[in-house]
């Protein structure tokens, strides 16, 4: 896994399911699940437009954020 941290957007959330997209510097969109949040009691600030950074993920399903923060 790459453990590069990369910074970017959160473009949309779904908060009743507990997950978001975030489009990172590399311009692709990334799944972003509540427990890949360092700070998972921060989940309410989650909204479109907050920056963030994490690592970029590749898994069978697609691209993910994981390790997110809050910048």
């Amino acid at each position: 896994m790459d453990k590069t941290r990369m910074e970017g957007t959160i473009t949309r959330v779904i908060k009743t399911r507990g997950f978001a997209f975030v489009v990172g510097e590399d311009q692709v969109e990334r799944f972003v699940h509540v427990d890949e949040l360092r700070e998972p009691e921060r989940w309410e600030e989650m909204r479109q437009g907050v920056r963030v950074s994490f690592v970029p993920v590749r898994t069978k399903k697609g691209d993910r954020a994981s390790e997110v923060e809050f910048l």
